[in-house]
């Protein structure tokens, strides 16, 4: 189950904005499924090379 989850309503009408908050929500869930599996096990680095694209 995803941490956040996009809504329609979160768009502000530019496609290419858009699909970039729709992206940082992808990465925000990613984290948090990786923050579960890993709980105290080694610290996460940050993502980084995943926000330059």
């Amino acid at each position: 189950m995803p941490y956040v989850s996009w809504k329609e309503s979160y768009s502000i009408g530019i496609p290419e904005a858009d699909a970039d908050h729709q992206y940082l929500f992808e990465l925000i869930n990613g984290l948090h499924e990786a923050d579960d599996r890993m709980a105290g096990q080694i610290p996460l680095q940050p993502p980084s090379t995943s926000l330059k694209r």
